[in-house]
């Protein structure tokens, strides 16, 4: 999953860069959200009639604290965690969530999800 800069949930994904720059440019190089890069993988394993789709999805959290958590919990953050450490990451991304917390509501993160439908023809 990934989320263009300019989405209002890009924010929730920052605390990802921590990763070492060299993971930061393998998890650019694997995001098949970006136009043509899920296509072109469906077609090298012989799909047809791939057809791209966006999906609206946002992630919803009480507070800061239970974000960070979540958030460490994802394979990206292990990436960043083995370059910063678990402690700089959840500060990282506790700080991202506290500047969005508006009174008595949850923290929102909109992000663009891509799905593709595609088939396989018959051998």
């Amino acid at each position: 999953m990934g989320a263009r800069q300019g989405l209002p949930g890009a924010w929730a994904l920052a605390p990802f860069r921590l990763a070492a720059p060299p993971k930061l440019r393998y998890q650019a190089a694997m995001q098949l959200g970006r136009p043509g890069a899920g296509e072109d993988l469906l077609a090298a394993a012989g799909f047809v009639g791939v057809e791209r789709f966006e999906v609206p999805f946002a992630w919803e959290f009480s507070d800061p604290q239970t974000f960070a958590v979540a958030l460490a919990a994802t394979g990206p953050a292990y990436e960043a965690i083995q370059h910063v450490g678990e402690a700089a990451f959840h500060q990282a991304a506790l700080g991202e969530a506290a500047s969005r917390v508006r009174d008595g509501l949850p923290l929102r993160a909109e992000i663009d999800v891509v799905g593709y439908l595609a088939r396989k023809p018959a051998p």
